[in-house]
């Protein structure tokens, strides 16, 4: 197409359009087509055309189509034509539309682009089909254009100050058509990345935006995008209000809990249902059965259900499954309050050892005891202690006696309550003991 008609068609509509206020951002009223717009519509490439008037792809895409007027470079095939292509080898038509059939026309300047980009990077630029770029390449004996030179242009494109003084000033896509030589795709990670609104948003600091409407308990619940959608909060404000939190990504902590999930059920994998576990810890069955596969392990099945009652399998919890065999019965009993003797029926046919605490003699006894513990064995008689614990009661003696004479310098992480609630529950046993 002649370039200094394109040109001086770009300057004269451009300003035309400011005239009318044609050139507005998305969401105002419907635009207005003039003429001289209008019969600009199929002499050139859609792209090229949304670029000279100032407007999006697919605003012209759609008025083209609208008025029934052929791309270009596609012309209508008369319907005599139509027999000479039964039965050849070489398809060069494409039905469009209400059944219109339409015959790709190729220029010099379309067929310099072949091999020197992909052909579905063509494809889009010329608004046609990636089957013809290629039939038409392979018939020129043109080679595709590699895809590791592809891969290596977008992460190393030469972004220059003026390129990115353009992001969001037009959408992704009219700015790739524009530049040529990169997909919209590239273009809007690195919009993202520079934190920059893509067109057609208003462009808000983040200062200005009030995030104390976020609960910061949703960013471990839910994405960005999610919680942008419930609060209003724009996304670009949500991510940033996050990091500065120092929470990571949903998507990045949920990718954590799967894998550290995964790791936790996988001894039961083959004794339990794939489907319960992946109910039962929140993850997709699918991992599930993979990580079963890759550990060489058969399918499980429900013949456990035909030893126990189907009410104490499916009233396991996590809880309650990652400590069993790592917690004696009667301290899982009491945190989590799931009958002992049903704990105990579980494990025997699930083939989980009863958990006994290793004592290494060459260490201090008190070492290892969270402050929860701590509180709780104090508060206990030692009987309990020992059976909870699965501890001798020459070690729970010793550690009582041990705690108390740290009564003055409290382990650390105890609340004042819960060292009130130790003085108490040790002079009740003195009492007691009288």
């Amino acid at each position: 197409m002649n370039g200094n008609y394109i040109a001086a068609a770009t300057l004269a509509l451009i300003a035309l359009s400011k005239r009318q206020g044609s050139m507005g951002r998305r969401g105002r009223k419907r635009r207005e087509w003039t003429e001289e717009q209008i019969g600009l519509l199929g002499t050139a490439t859609d792209a090229e055309v949304a670029t000279a008037l100032g407007v999006s792809l697919s605003s012209v895409s759609a008025k083209r189509r609208e008025l029934g007027i052929e791309p270009y470079g596609w012309k209508t095939k008369p319907s005599s034509d139509l027999g000479d292509n039964i039965g050849s080898e070489e398809p060069t038509t494409e039905r469009r539309g209400h059944g219109q059939l339409l015959h790709r026309e190729w220029v010099e300047d379309q067929i310099d682009l072949l091999g020197n980009f992909p052909d579905w990077e063509i494809a889009r630029l010329l608004d046609t089909h990636e089957y013809y770029v290629a039939e038409k390449r392979r018939e020129l004996g043109i080679d595709s254009f590699p895809i590791e030179e592809w891969n290596f242009r977008k992460e190393n494109y030469n972004w220059t100050p003026e390129k990115i003084a353009l992001l969001g000033t037009m959408t992704d896509r009219d700015l790739s058509a524009l530049w040529g030589d990169i997909h919209y795709s590239t273009i809007a990670r690195k919009r993202n990345a520079l934190g920059i609104d893509s067109f057609g948003t208003s462009h808000t600091r983040y200062e200005d935006v009030d995030v104390s409407v976020i609960d910061p308990n949703m960013f471990g619940i839910k994405t960005d995008r999610e919680i942008h959608t419930e609060t209003g909060v724009p996304l670009f404000a949500v991510k940033r209000y996050r990091e500065d939190l120092g929470i990571e990504d949903y998507r990045i902590l949920r990718a954590k809990y799967i894998e550290e999930a995964l790791d936790s059920l996988s001894r039961y994998l083959g004794k339990l249902p794939d489907d319960f576990l992946a109910e039962k810890y929140n993850v997709p069955i699918l991992l599930v059965q993979k990580k079963r596969r890759d550990m060489g392990i058969r399918p499980g099945n429900s013949s456990v259900y035909l030893y126990l009652p189907k009410y104490m399998i499916d009233t396991l919890t996590v809880e309650v499954l990652n400590c069993l065999g790592n917690m004696s019965d009667t301290l899982i009993e009491y945190k989590y309050n799931y009958p002992k003797y049903n704990l105990a029926a579980v494990r025997k046919e699930l083939g989980i050892p009863e958990y006994k605490k290793v004592i290494d003699r060459n260490k201090n006894l008190g070492d290892g005891w969270s402050p929860e513990d701590i509180l709780l064995f104090m508060t206990k008689p030692d009987d309990w202690n020992s059976e909870a614990f699965a501890i001798p009661m020459w070690a729970v003696k010793a550690l009582r006696m041990y705690w108390l004479d740290q009564m003055q310098c409290y382990p650390q992480g105890l609340t004042e309550e819960s060292k009130n609630m130790i003085m108490n529950k040790l002079y009740q046993q003195m009492v007691s003991h009288r």
